[in-house]
């Protein structure tokens, strides 16, 4: 199949040169002009015809009838018909019955199998409704005779046949997004017969342990716990006579644990006629064991809760305490009566207040919901989990407070033994930082001196040798002096963090040729003394890692206030880093440590549009 451009409205193939078999041809002039209607779109018919004067004449009636819509491709060959379906740059097929190299049933049953929702129709000067029968069971969607009275009907042929196209692919469209929608929600979404049987079963029956079609094909006392069966066949002849209340009842997994559900069933119908119902298994296993709980007799319900070590604080939408229990009592030490009925803000937060950032305020959906809550009437800190229980139709809010005083504790502990550290090795840099300059830098000074010395009692063709010992005595020095400003930053005591950054930025740029400014919106007196040598040192350490790892060309040193806290950003325009990275070398952990250090954070990742950027977050009060 040659494909050439005949017109700028369609495409058609070369004609074949092969000769029309007699009797087989029409005359062009014996059909009458048709009314041109435009379709909805442009589309492109695959015409299969071996003989060129049938071809060009449905060719002829369909231009008619639908002008520029219209692109046609031509199959004369059995090459050309498998270039056509390789492409397949075609909607619609139409295709003649007899062929000197196939049928016209072949040629259904090959795009069929390639395309099945494509029409095709069926185009023949021999009718014979044998043909048109076997073909309408393989998929044809229409069959039209060569006369002069059919042939006429093609326009309408096709026109049908691509309308039923449409509305397939639109009902293929709405149910690949239904199906996607019921295979990815948590509820379990079934249909069965009218006796039962499972017909379908969405994929979140995993969650109780099976496949779908492990369920499919068995009858829904399958998935039932025996006692329960009775109440689920009373359900499904309630759904049946047009009761559609929700029931709950348990279900076995596979693995034979206890669920309880709640199903909602609906029934099917069909020409009027109940055919089956469908129905939503939602897992309330958690909720009712809740309910059971609290539904249980009052002295062992109250016995269980009054039991837990941890307070508890139950509470409506109101903020009214309904019930809490004796760890709560003991911690307040007050009695049932005055908490019961009292709003929960002026029994927990000192000034009897509602707080901003209540947890409460949110909608049902956002829990269960952890806040950690220190400052409280109830002594130490508390790790409080939220969770919402509708019981008996009010919604619930179920405080439960965790005692993490101790934790806290040892994390203070933890933070000041690792500022002890950290400050241990303040003090050894100082002492390291004096003997390099105290003793070795003036050996290094008398050594030098007694070079120069000597150098003038030896010839001309030695002070090569001297100048290059007095030049590596120089740079020892210089080396030594460098190292010492690392240990013991002496601009820093001196003069403060903006002139000791100003000087580090500086031979940042003259060791690394990397242009470092400093961006700094607050003064040094807002700064605490005490984070000022912990700031230091984590952006000293941010500068070396831009040198060995960021390929960057302009580093910023940002410093800003943001509420009760100093930010120290330093923005890089590298290679950047990747979102999420964890903190594993030693240089990220020192700097981690050294901010957590003095109760502040760090934030390592990537800029917003390239490079890296390092934020330590420290806190403004002491």
């Amino acid at each position: 199949m040659r494909l050439l451009r005949r017109s700028s409205s369609r495409i058609i193939g070369e004609e074949s040169s092969v000769t029309p078999r007699k009797g087989r041809g029409l005359p062009f002039g014996s059909i009458s002009p048709l009314r041109a209607v435009r379709v909805a779109k442009r589309f492109t018919i695959l015409i299969v015809d071996d003989e060129p004067n049938d071809r060009a004449l449905v060719i002829r009636i369909l231009e008619k009838e639908f002008r520029e819509d219209l692109k046609v491709i031509e199959v004369f060959d059995p090459r050309g018909l498998e270039r056509a379906i390789r492409e397949k740059q075609f909607d619609l097929v139409i295709t003649d019955y007899r062929l000197r190299w196939s049928n016209g049933i072949e040629i259904l049953k090959l795009i069929k199998a390639y395309f099945p929702d494509c029409p095709v129709i069926m185009n023949t000067g021999s009718g014979s409704e044998e043909i048109a029968v076997e073909a309408m069971k393989i998929g044809l969607d229409d069959y039209v005779i060569k006369s002069y009275r059919h042939l006429s009907r093609l326009p309408v042929a096709v026109r049908e046949a691509l309308k039923k196209y449409e509305r397939i692919k639109k009902a293929n469209e709405v149910e690949r997004r239904y199906r996607e929608l019921v295979e990815n929600i948590a509820e379990v979404i079934y249909s069965t017969d009218r006796e039962g049987i499972i017909t379908y079963i969405s994929p979140a029956v995993k969650n109780f342990g099976y496949e779908p079609e492990e369920v499919i094909g068995h009858h829904f006392a399958k998935l039932t716990y025996e006692k329960d069966t009775p109440l689920v066949e009373r359900q499904f002849e309630k759904v049946r006579s047009g009761d559609n209340t929700p029931e709950e009842f348990r279900i076995l997994t596979k693995s034979q644990a206890v669920r309880w559900v709640r199903s909602s069933l609906r029934p099917i119908f069909r020409n009027g006629k109940l055919i089956g119902l469908y129905g939503i298994l939602t897992d309330v296993t958690e909720p009712k064991k809740i309910q059971e709980l609290l539904s249980r007799g009052k002295k062992e319900w109250e016995a269980t809760f009054d039991a837990i070590t941890d307070p508890i604080m139950i509470v409506n939408r109101d903020y009214t305490i309904q019930r809490v229990n004796y760890a709560f009592i003991r911690r307040l030490k007050l009695n049932f009566s005055d908490v019961i009925g009292k709003p929960c803000y002026q029994i927990v937060h000192p000034e009897g207040k509602r707080p901003l950032n209540c947890p409460l305020k949110g909608p049902s959906h956002s829990y269960p919901a952890i806040v950690t809550l220190g400052g409280l009437n109830l002594p130490g800190s508390y790790l409080c989990s939220i969770y919402v229980l509708d019981f008996e139709g009010e919604e619930l809010f179920i405080h439960y407070f965790r005692d993490i005083t101790k934790e806290k504790e040892a994390e203070e502990m933890l933070r000041k033994l690792n500022w002890k550290i950290l400050k241990a090795q303040e003090e050894e840099r100082k002492k390291i930082a004096q003997e390099l300059h105290d003793q070795l830098a003036q050996d290094l000074a008398y050594l030098r001196l007694n070079v120069s010395r000597l150098r003038g009692s030896y010839p001309e063709r030695d002070q090569e040798l001297f100048v290059k010992l007095m030049d590596l005595v120089d740079n020892l020095i210089e080396k030594i002096r460098r190292i010492s400003y690392q240990l013991r930053p002496v601009a820093l005591e001196r003069f403060g963090l903006a002139t000791a950054l100003e000087k580090l930025a500086e031979e940042f740029t003259k060791t690394s040729e990397i242009k470092c400014r400093i961006d700094l919106q607050i003064d040094d007196d807002q700064i605490p003394r005490r984070v000022v040598l912990p700031a230091y040192r984590i952006i000293a350490e941010a500068l070396t890692n831009v040198i060995k790892h960021a390929k960057a060309t302009e580093v910023v040193i940002q410093i800003q206030r943001e509420d009760d806290r100093v930010v120290f950003n330093i923005i890089d325009n590298g290679i950047g880093i990747q979102r999420g990275i964890e903190l594993q070398s030693l240089g990220l952990l020192g700097m981690l440590e050294r901010a957590r250090s003095v109760g502040g954070d760090l934030q390592i990742g990537p800029g917003p549009i390239c490079g890296t950027v390092v934020t330590a977050l420290l806190p403004c009060h002491d």
